[in-house]
């Protein structure tokens, strides 16, 4: 979601074969952590009118580019349906 942001554009989906390297916990857990603070720096240093710019969602939905990061981080939280979770407190 934050390269489609940074980018403008949705791209491949990501490898979820063997190949991609992720075949353990911490492996995923490495693979975010060097990916995910270089986009996150990106994305706070974009200009109020890149990130009003308009995205296509896979042909689904089209939304301004700040519409997908308050979306993917609506739908990063554990909701409380068993009660209330680390993400609540």
């Amino acid at each position: 979601m934050l390269n489609a942001v940074i980018s403008g554009a949705f791209g491949s989906p990501v490898d979820e074969s063997d190949a991609c390297g992720i075949m353990k916990p911490a492996d995923g857990a490495a693979f975010y952590g060097e990916r995910i603070p270089a986009a996150l720096a990106k994305v706070k240093a974009m200009r109020d009118e890149e990130l009003g710019r308009t995205i296509d969602l896979f042909g689904m939905m089209q939304l301004p580019a700040v519409n997908l990061l308050l979306l993917a981080l609506k739908h990063s939280k554990v909701p409380g349906i068993y009660g209330p979770s680390g993400d609540s407190q």
